[in-house]
């Protein structure tokens, strides 16, 4: 098996004769010299055998750092397009909330009886019922005299005469929708909660 002329054996690898001297050649300059089909009259199996031979060494740690720094932009670069896309598409499906059951105007109700104030709301995603008071405050349970229900009604139970409290049975309530897609507010509500004859002073219009 022969090799053709200007493809020096193993044992002078990085150098090449010129006349009766020898220059060592650069990995660099010797692979943009080599052909890329073999010679004529060289076997194809003893030509990229000897490329195989005389392949330049491999960068080493600069060789690393570049491949890590390639893997790491592309990784950046398919998530924020991911992310992108994520964006769009939660837009395109998005819907504000709006209001299917809005509560009254004004809620009238005694002790005996109770009552329940409905307040529903649809919309993509589903919105979140809360009931804020006329300062914006969101209301807290008051156990046996007021609950807000799962489904964001909210209900005053029947309770005693002697249980009667105005900050709870006797004020200004709104209603609030809320979701990644927006709030809505409803009108406000007036519960007025009558208690036989304990609470004159309040119901005397």
């Amino acid at each position: 098996m022969a090799i053709s002329e200007g493809y020096p054996p193993p044992n002078q690898r990085g150098l090449t004769r010129r006349g009766t001297s020898i220059t060592r050649v650069s990995p660099r300059t010797r692979e943009a010299r080599a052909p890329i089909f073999p010679p004529p009259g060289v076997p194809a199996r003893a030509f990229f055998g000897s490329r195989a031979a005389y392949a330049p060494p491999s960068r080493g740690r600069a060789a690393s750092f570049r491949n890590f720094s390639f893997g790491v932009s592309l990784c950046i670069g398919v998530f924020l397009f991911t992310l992108n896309n994520g964006a769009v598409a939660l837009g395109r499906g998005s819907q504000g909330p709006s209001f299917r059951t809005e509560p009254p105007r004004v809620v009238h109700f005694t002790n005996s009886t109770g009552a329940i104030v409905d307040c529903l709301a649809e919309g993509t995603p589903t919105p979140a019922i809360t009931w804020t008071n006329q300062e914006g405050r969101v209301v807290e349970q008051v156990p046996g005299l007021r609950e807000a229900l799962v489904n964001g009604s909210l209900y005053f139970p029947p309770f005693p005469a002697s249980q009667y409290n105005q900050q709870v049975h006797s004020i200004t309530y709104m209603c609030r929708a809320t979701s990644p897609a927006g709030t809505l507010l409803a009108l406000p509500t007036q519960v007025r909660e009558e208690v036989g004859n304990c609470c004159p002073n309040f119901f005397a219009d």
